[in-house]
């Protein structure tokens, strides 16, 4: 009975050593910018996230079914063969919020720029994004927004 309480002892031990030796690693190879950033700087993120998500530069509309169908006629090619994901991923690109890459937290979120979106659109759906010009990427914005500004 004493050899188990023994044993038991030593892999606690050695499992909260393992937890500390984490932790003081974690903490020498973090970013020398997570330490340098103010507790002022990190509520103003929080505040900046918060105020964007409250009132976001670019709103979806609220039902995006007659774009869509304008897109299907418009834009056949890639936009006819779209599914229910193809759509979600599309909205949320053009709508969504997303974290910058950079260090320390919290991470400042924001929507994507036109040029963030448009590269976006050529990876995934080269064509026929990769042979727009200028103005057919004017009239695709002009049938996306609608009157909406973009920022």
């Amino acid at each position: 009975m004493a050899f188990k309480k023994t044993v038991s002892l030593i892999v606690s031990l050695s499992l909260l050593g393992l937890l500390v030796w984490m932790l003081f690693e974690t903490a020498r190879h973090s970013k020398v910018n997570d330490l340098r950033v103010s507790f002022k700087d990190k509520l103003q993120v929080l505040y900046e996230n918060s105020q964007d998500m409250v009132n976001p530069a670019r709103r979806a509309p609220l039902s995006t079914i007659e774009l869509e169908e304008r897109l299907k006629a418009n834009l056949a090619v890639p936009f006819g063969k779209f599914s229910r994901r193809d759509w979600d991923w599309f909205w949320r690109l053009l709508y969504g919020r997303f974290k910058e890459d950079t260090p320390g937290w919290p991470k400042r979120v924001r929507q994507l720029s036109r040029e963030e979106i448009q590269d976006n659109l050529i990876d995934y759906y080269y064509r026929p994004f990769a042979s727009f010009g200028d103005k057919q990427w004017a009239i695709f914005w002009q049938q996306i927004l609608k009157g909406q500004v973009f920022k």
